[in-house]
């Protein structure tokens, strides 16, 4: 494991033996010292928007966004925060964000599904073909 994630597992100690404040002073010193750490990005947005700081909260998850532009949740959180905050238009572009992207999850797998499907037509028909070979 590396420093950094003992660092941040420490964080996530802190905040379930209640110490949410200390947890957000270490996570703090994490993402200063390694701004492109999401996780610790991810917490602080959480622990932020429960504080109800959601300037703060909206700056982290905004953050995550960045650094996971490919994760419908971020975009979520992104939008929490932003209500919280006040910034509507920024809480919709993220939620239509998130939701585009879990969409083109949803066809990713179906095209996928289709293409197993059809293959699995064609070993099926390859099977269930007469042996012409045996047939002479």
């Amino acid at each position: 494991m590396t420093e950094i994630m003992q660092r941040y597992d420490a964080a996530m100690e802190l905040h379930e033996a209640g110490n949410t404040d200390e947890a957000i002073v270490q996570l703090e010193a994490i993402v200063k010292d390694d701004p492109n750490f999401a996780l610790a990005h991810n917490a602080l947005g959480v622990f932020y928007g429960r504080k109800e700081d959601f300037d703060r909260a909206l700056e982290h998850a905004s953050r995550v966004c960045e650094l996971e532009p490919n994760d419908a949740f971020s975009f979520v959180a992104q939008s929490i925060a932003a209500i919280g905050a006040g910034q509507s238009a920024v809480a919709e572009e993220a939620r239509a964000k998130a939701q585009e992207i879990q969409w083109a999850e949803i066809r990713k797998q179906f095209e996928e599904a289709e293409q197993a499907k059809e293959i699995a037509d064609a070993a099926t028909d390859a099977t269930d073909a007469p042996n012409t070979q045996n047939a002479e």
